[in-house]
C-alpha cells in the first residue's frame, strides 16, 4: 500500500464528504485503542479477556469468533448465552479505561459524518464521539430479536448517530454477532427485515459508503456489499463504495469488484492513512470556533469539586472563561470569589440558587470522601433540579478519571446523567465545545419561554 493518496483522488473524496452524503462503516481494524505496545483493535483485547473469563488457554491475537468457537468445542454445556453474558460484563467493566487510537479520533473530528455505522459490538465509537465532539450520540443496533430494529427516524435531529449493524454487547438479552456464523446470519436477517428497515435502507441505498477497517473474507465481503446496497452491484448507479482496510483485500475480491461493481473502489491506503489525510484537509478548511455571546447572567456556571480536584476545577474554569462563558469558582483571584471572613455557606447557597448550570467534578477521590462540603452542594443542586423542566440542562457532571457510573456514593440523579469526559483533568476543546453547546441549548429554551 502507498503512503498517501494522489491529491486529485483525495480532493474528490473531500468534496463528497463536504456534500454531507458519505456514511462511514467502521470495522474492527479501525476500532482501536492505545496500548503500551501501540494501537490495537479493541476486539482483540476483548477476545483475550473473554478467553481468560471462560477459563481457556491464552489466545493472543485471536478473534472473538476464534475464542467463542474454542469455548463451544469444550463440551455440550458450553452455550453462546454465557459467551454473550461474559462479553457484556467485560465491555461494561473495561470501556471507561479505553483510550481511542489516533485514527479513530481523527475520524470523529470530521463533523460532516452525522451518521456512523459500525460492525463492532463495543461502545468505543460512541465513547470517542462523546470525548472528541463533546456530544451525546443517538445509539441504536440491529439484531433479529431486538424490539426496535431500524435506525430511529429522529436520528437526523441528533448531534450524531451510531448504528451497530450486528448488535451491541451493551444491549443485554439480544443475540449480537460474536462469530463469523453470527455475522452471516446477521446479514441474512438484515436482508429479511429490509422491507421494514425504512430509515436504514434509505441511507444504504442513497449514500456513498466509506468502508473503513472492515476485514471480511472474500465471500462475506461480497455478500455484505450486495445486501447493503439492496440491488445487484453491477447496476449503474451514482452512489459509490470506497474501501480502505489495514490489510490488502484478497485478490479474487478485487478482481470481482473490478469486473462486476464499477461503483466500488479499493483505495491503495490503510483506513488510518486515509482518515489521517482526510481529517488534516478537513481541519485546515474549517474556520476556528468563534467566541460566542452566551447572554447568560453573571455566575451562570457553578463548579463543585472536592479539594483534591481543585487543579482540574481551575483548568476547566480557565478554559470556559476563555470562550466567554461565565463561571463561579469559590477560590481564585476574580472579584466574585469568596473573601476572607465572608459567609461561604450563604454565598454558595445563593450561587447554586441562581446558576444556570451546576457542574460537579466527579473522581475516585471525591467518591471516596464520606463527608465534604461539596456533598452539601450536590444535595442543594439535586433539590433544585427537581423543579426544573426535564428538557432544560442543569446538572452537567464532569468525570476526570475512571470513577464508575455504578459508584454508589454518587447520588443516583448524577449517575443518571451523561458525564462529560475530561481525562486527567485536562479541559480540551471537546469539553469546552460541549459546554458551549449546552449553554446554547439553555438559551434557546429560555427564548422559547420568553416569546
Amino acid at each position: 500500500m502507498t503512503t498517501a493518496l494522489p491529491a486529485s483522488q483525495l480532493d474528490q473524496i473531500v468534496d463528497l464528504v463536504a456534500q454531507g452524503n458519505v456514511v462511514p462503516i467502521v470495522g474492527d481494524d479501525l476500532l482501536a485503542i492505545e496500548t503500551p505496545t501501540g494501537p490495537r483493535p479493541v476486539s482483540q483485547l476483548i477476545a483475550e479477556r473473554l478467553a481468560e473469563s471462560l477459563a481457556l488457554s491464552p489466545m493472543s491475537g485471536a478473534t472473538l469468533s476464534d475464542v467463542a468457537a474454542a469455548y463451544l468445542a469444550t463440551g455440550p454445556k458450553a452455550k453462546m448465552q454465557r459467551v454473550r453474558a461474559e462479553l457484556g460484563a467485560i465491555v461494561k467493566e473495561d470501556a471507561a479505561t479505553w483510550q481511542p487510537a489516533e485514527a479513530l479520533r481523527n475520524l470523529v473530528t470530521i463533523d460532516a459524518f452525522q451518521l456512523l455505522l459500525t460492525t463492532g459490538l463495543d461502545p468505543l465509537l460512541a465513547n470517542t464521539l462523546r470525548t472528541v465532539r463533546g456530544v451525546e450520540p443517538a445509539i441504536s443496533a440491529f439484531t433479529a430479536d431486538a424490539k426496535e430494529k431500524d435506525l430511529p427516524a429522529a436520528w437526523r435531529g441528533a448531534p450524531v448517530a451510531v448504528y451497530h449493524l450486528f448488535g451491541a454487547a451493551s444491549s443485554p438479552g439480544t443475540n449480537f454477532a460474536v462469530t463469523e456464523e453470527d455475522t452471516l446470519e446477521g446479514l441474512l436477517a438484515l436482508k429479511e427485515y429490509s422491507p421494514n428497515l425504512f430509515e436504514l435502507t434509505d441511507v444504504l441505498k442513497k449514500s456513498h459508503l466509506l468502508l473503513l477497517g472492515c476485514r471480511y473474507p472474500d465471500w462475506l465481503a461480497r455478500m455484505f456489499l450486495r445486501i447493503a446496497r439492496g440491488r445487484r452491484l453491477g447496476v449503474t448507479r451514482d452512489e459509490t463504495e470506497l474501501v480502505a482496510g489495514d490489510a490488502p483485500p484478497e485478490i479474487p475480491l478485487v478482481r470481482f469488484l473490478e469486473r462486476f461493481s464499477a461503483g466500488t473502489e479499493v483505495l491503495p491506503v490503510t483506513s488510518g492513512q486515509l482518515i489521517g489525510e482526510l481529517a488534516a484537509v478537513w481541519r485546515a478548511n474549517r474556520p476556528p470556533p468563534p467566541a460566542i455571546e452566551t447572554a447568560l447572567p453573571p455566575q451562570s456556571i457553578f463548579l463543585s469539586y472536592a479539594n483534591d480536584d481543585a487543579a482540574a476545577a481551575r483548568a476547566l474554569t480557565d478554559a470556559l472563561r476563555k470562550r466567554g462563558l461565565t463561571v463561579w469558582l469559590d477560590k481564585g483571584e476574580t472579584p466574585d470569589a469568596l473573601k476572607p471572613g465572608e459567609s461561604f455557606d450563604r454565598r454558595i447557597r445563593e450561587q447554586i440558587a441562581k446558576c444556570e448550570l451546576f457542574v460537579p467534578v466527579l473522581s475516585r477521590s471525591a467518591a471516596g470522601r464520606v463527608e465534604g462540603y461539596f456533598r452539601t452542594e450536590w444535595g442543594l443542586a439535586v433539590q433544585r433540579q427537581a423543579g426544573i423542566a426535564e428538557d432544560v440542562p442543569f446538572l452537567v457532571p464532569v468525570r476526570i478519571d475512571d470513577v464508575s457510573y455504578d459508584e454508589s456514593s454518587i447520588p443516583q440523579v448524577l449517575r443518571d446523567k451523561h458525564w462529560v469526559e475530561m481525562p486527567g483533568g485536562e479541559a480540551n476543546e471537546a469539553v469546552v465545545t460541549h459546554f458551549v453547546e449546552t449553554v446554547r441549548t439553555v438559551n434557546a429554551r429560555r427564548a422559547r419561554v420568553a416569546v
